[in-house]
């Protein structure tokens, strides 16, 4: 009963077995779904995602705001339109500032969706979700995607810095942990069986490893910036065509993100 009464009005408490207590740890994200996913089916826990802020570049979110109408975006998908709203109008610290949270958690996954950019310095992201909520003309207003860490890289990592210190306004360095996440180069099928990306007919090599290469550095330049903690993946993680996003160089097996939830509890939690 005393268990019962506590849960009702302590809702902030997380019960382990044998009636442990502990205080939930709030986890903000500004990443994507390699972060996002290491939560799925890890109710019994008392790591909790706050604030899931996606398909938001560090160039975009560093940008001028794109200045859209409320009319110009459909009405479906409002968790899409939300994240659309936020990458457009730059709210990402304010969402942070208004939602604090114990940890913040970084990936840089999104990183390979590129921008478009507009006058005045302004950008935005090219996610699907822009594509599917924003008009045509806003986005031909912006011109061809560009990816600023291929086309301007000593601009790239101003932004990268800047991005750093706006965080760090929010965050103290021991609250953040990056995610050193990575595209992969095997996945494995639905039999079991593993393939080298090569072999799926939508994969771009020549992207993915300039990516990765970009990804490498912008690890290292955040982790120098923020002194941060990190969280790696093994050497064996690999994409799965069973995942439920359907297969991808960053959708993992499913053993992959069980791996890296447990280096993550063991950074958060205390040992028992």
């Amino acid at each position: 009963l005393e268990a019962m009464l506590m849960l009702i009005f302590h809702p902030h408490l997380w019960v382990k077995s044998h009636f442990v207590f502990m205080k939930s740890i709030i986890i903000n994200i500004h990443g994507s779904c390699v972060s996002r996913d290491l939560f799925r089916g890890q109710e019994d826990s008392p790591l909790v995602v706050g604030e899931y802020i996606a398909r938001s570049t560090i160039f975009s979110t560093m940008a001028a705001p794109v200045k859209i109408s409320a009319p110009s975006f459909h009405e479906k998908g409002t968790w899409r339109k939300r994240l659309v709203q936020m990458d457009c109008g730059k709210k990402l610290f304010d969402c942070f500032r208004e939602h604090p949270s114990d940890i913040l958690l970084l990936d840089g996954i999104d990183e390979r969706l590129g921008v478009l950019t507009f006058g005045g310095g302004a950008a935005l992201t090219m996610s699907p979700y822009a594509q599917q909520e924003l008009p045509a003309p806003v986005l031909a207003g912006g011109g061809a995607r560009v990816y600023p860490w291929q086309t301007n890289p000593q601009v790239m990592r101003k932004c990268v810095q800047g991005y750093a210190r706006r965080l760090l306004e929010l965050y103290r360095p021991e609250q953040i942990i990056l995610y050193r996440a990575f595209c992969k180069e095997h996945y494995r099928d639905k039999e079991g069986r593993i393939h080298p990306f090569t072999d799926w007919e939508k994969y771009n090599a020549v992207f993915y490893r300039q990516l990765n290469t970009y990804l490498a550095s912008l690890y290292r330049e955040l982790e120098q910036q923020l002194g941060c903690r990190v969280l790696c993946q093994s050497g064996d993680v690999m994409g799965d065509e069973a995942n439920q996003w359907g297969l991808s160089p960053f959708h993992y097996r499913q053993e992959d993100y069980e791996h890296v939830f447990q280096s993550l509890e063991e950074l958060l939690l205390p040992s028992s």
